[in-house]
């Protein structure tokens, strides 16, 4: 049997490339991808298991070119084609087998060619010991096609008790404007638009109660699918490009952004944002490291820079593993004032500098930098003239001196609970050379 989705991308399909059979027998299997899976919609394709049991066609004058062709299926169902005169399809019928679980009346439409009492035109032209049946079936789909026997024009199908499931329409710029329903055959269930070329324009899904639940939307630069709680407050929006897919939630608001995701080839940025709207965290994910910044009432406060150690935990499922390697006292542009190096085997303090937020003002302000050993003693003191500038002084010292590093903020070194984004940054090809 037809599912409400595979009747609408036949029709959509034969709209478009006029390739396909709209109204095949039997159940479909669904394609991914030929619109975002959160919308329902795939290439629908007829079962092969489901063969013609009988077809029948009735000619023109000249008996060469078609004027009704009657196809029984071995499941029962019945397809009418009705030809113009010069053989193109201009009306198609589905009907239900005939004994299925139907109301009473046939559920024929007016103007569809077809008399009440039959399942079929009359004077069809079947032989009297033919296996189809005249008995009075259910309408599955009826389509008007147009003149070029491929584009379909209109349909319409209905559930097996005759209430309306879909309707269908081709629009003057060439889209394809679909309404679905709800069981009851009333309520609208999802409105689509699909472009001339098969490409997703718009489509909204609705509940029971009229309200939206999900909104799709094509614009310039990507493909947009928004989720909506029963009060109409925005859950999330899901943005597809070429090169990149952007996730946003929200707050209970529906407006103030919760996480921010943008997902690229080598790079996923993750923002993370107060329900006052002010952002409290972002990071910067890459095949090897993940780099934190935290701020404070929307301020810029420290740094954290944490090594992949599980490379290959490119899965969504997988737990991705680190280690931290660096953490940076920051100013109110952003720029490191105090930082320390960490040996990633050891987790030891391999290095700590100070006054690079003053140096990258005036140039002239002193930078100290303080190296350690394995065994995590001071090794190296060295001040420059600014960040980049002339040597001043340097002095080394021995392990023998135990002199251990500065005190580092606990902070710094705690790791904060972040929501991970849902696609991991897959390792970089090796180099070339």
């Amino acid at each position: 049997m037809w599912r409400t989705a595979s009747i609408t991308l036949a029709a959509i399909a034969l709209a478009i490339a006029g390739a396909m059979v709209l109204f095949a027998s039997g159940p479909v299997d669904m394609t991914q991808d030929a619109f975002p899976h959160r919308t329902g919609i795939g290439i629908a394709l007829p079962d092969a298991k489901y063969a013609v049991d009988e077809r029948v066609t009735e000619y023109w004058e000249d008996h060469r070119t078609p004027k009704t062709t009657t196809t029984l299926y071995d499941n029962g169902e019945l397809r009418v084609d009705t030809h113009r005169r010069d053989g193109t399809i201009e009306v198609r019928d589905l009907f239900y087998p005939q004994d299925a679980d139907t109301q009473s009346g046939s559920g024929i439409p007016k103007g569809s060619g077809i008399p009440k009492d039959s399942g079929i035109p009359k004077d069809s032209g079947i032989p009297k010991d033919s296996n189809i049946s005249i008995g009075t079936r259910q309408l599955k789909a009826h389509a008007t096609i147009g003149t070029d026997g491929v584009t379909y024009l209109t349909d319409i199908a209905y559930y097996p008790d005759g209430k309306k499931q879909r309707s269908g329409m081709l629009r003057t710029d060439k889209s394809y404007q679909i309404t679905t329903y709800f069981e009851d055959g009333l309520h609208v269930r999802m409105n689509e638009l699909v472009g001339a070329k098969g490409e997703p324009l718009f489509q909204s899904i609705l509940r029971l109660d009229g309200s939206v639940q999900q909104m799709a939307r094509q614009n310039e630069q990507s493909f947009d699918v928004t989720t909506y709680d029963e009060q109409g407050n925005a859950i999330k929006t899901s943005a597809r490009a070429k090169y990149w897919t952007r996730e946003t939630t929200y707050h209970a608001d529906g407006k103030t952004a919760k996480t921010d995701f943008l997902m690229e080839l080598y790079k996923t940025t993750a923002s993370y944002f107060a329900d006052n709207g002010q952002l409290t965290q972002k990071r910067e994910f890459d095949s090897w490291r993940m780099t934190a910044t935290f701020y404070k009432d929307g301020v810029p406060a420290y740094r954290q820079t944490w090594r992949l150690l599980n490379k290959d935990a490119v899965k969504p499922e997988q737990v991705r593993n680190y280690s931290l390697i660096e953490a940076a006292v920051l100013d109110a542009e952003g720029k490191a004032s105090w930082r320390v190096t960490f040996n990633w085997e050891t987790g030891l303090p391999a290095m700590i500098e100070s006054g690079m937020d003053k140096a990258s003002h005036d140039l002239v302000s002193q930078v100290t930098r303080k190296w350690y050993g394995k065994d995590g003693y001071l090794e190296l003191v060295l001040v420059k003239q600014g960040e980049y500038g002339p040597e001043i002084s340097r002095r080394e010292y021995t392990p023998a001196e135990g002199i251990l590093p500065d005190a580092i903020p606990a902070y710094l070194k705690e790791p904060v609970p972040f929501e991970v984004p849902p696609k991991p940054v897959p390792p970089q090809p090796p180099p070339m050379f």
